[in-house]
C-alpha cells in the first residue's frame, strides 16, 4: 500500500487557529489610574477595575499564525469498515470508514505538543487568510456541525 499525506516532516505550513482576542479599555470611574483621590486627599483603590487593566474579549474567530512552522510528525490513519461478516483482516481495495491525517509541527511540540488536522495547515499564508475568512463567514450554527 502507499500512502500519500498532504504534508511531509520538513515542509514549511501556515496553520489557523480559532482565538479570541482580548481589547484592553479604560476604566470610566478612575480614567485607567487604579486608584482613587478622596476629599480628604487619601488615595483608595477603585472600587470598580480594582487597579487591573480592563479586558473585554472579543467573539472567538479564525486567524492566521504569524509564522511559518515546520512540520516534524505525519500520523496517519486508516480505519477499515467494521460490522461486515468474514471481513476479519483490513483490505486497501474496499471503501474505509475513516482516513485520518493529523500532524505534529516543531514548534508546537512533537510528541507531547498539539496535533493539528489537515485542514488547519496551509502552504501559504494567502489560502491560509481565504480559508479563515470562509470559516469566519459561516453562521456559528453550521460550523458546530461541520465538526
Amino acid at each position: 500500500m502507499k500512502v500519500e499525506t498532504k504534508y511531509s516532516c520538513g515542509d514549511k505550513v501556515y496553520c489557523i487557529e480559532n482565538r479570541q482576542e482580548a481589547k484592553s479599555r479604560t476604566c470610566a470611574f478612575c480614567d485607567g489610574k487604579g486608584r482613587i483621590v478622596g476629599a480628604n486627599d487619601e488615595s483608595r483603590t477603585c472600587p470598580e477595575c480594582y487597579g487591573r487593566p480592563q479586558q473585554e474579549y472579543l467573539p472567538l474567530k479564525y486567524m492566521v499564525g504569524s509564522d511559518m512552522l515546520t512540520v516534524g510528525l505525519v500520523r496517519f490513519e486508516c480505519r477499515k469498515s467494521a460490522g461486515l461478516i468474514g471481513e476479519e483482516m483490513w483490505d486497501n481495495y474496499k471503501p474505509q470508514e475513516s482516513v485520518i491525517e493529523e500532524y505534529m509541527l516543531v514548534e508546537t511540540g512533537i510528541g507531547s505538543g498539539r496535533v493539528w488536522k489537515q485542514g488547519l495547515l496551509f502552504s501559504s499564508k494567502i489560502e491560509a487568510q481565504s480559508e479563515c475568512d470562509a470559516l469566519n463567514a459561516k453562521p456559528k450554527e453550521a460550523e458546530d456541525e461541520q465538526r
